[in-house]
């Protein structure tokens, strides 16, 4: 398990920017009709932090999530990805 998390942890900068070469490229832009859809998705930055333990995120909230290439969020039962 440690291994797989030190691994995972080696994909991303301390930014979130993907560091798998040509990644980004094989990732399609999303739309602006796209954009409008996370507007609805009901998931809360601040209660996800407590909900897992977690004193800081990466993203400060939903929108800034919204803008990077892969972010992952779980909400729940429910896993969002936020792609770009």
């Amino acid at each position: 398990m440690t291994d797989l998390i030190l691994l995972m942890g080696s994909l991303v900068d301390k930014r979130g920017n993907i560091l798998i070469p040509g990644i980004n490229e094989a990732v399609a832009a999303v739309t602006e009709e796209e954009h409008k859809l996370y507007d609805d998705i009901d998931f809360d930055m601040e209660e996800f932090a407590r909900d897992v333990g977690a004193h800081t995120l990466l993203h400060c909230c939903k929108k800034h999530a919204e803008g990077t290439r892969a972010v992952t969020c779980c909400s729940g039962s429910a896993v969002f990805v936020f792609v770009e």
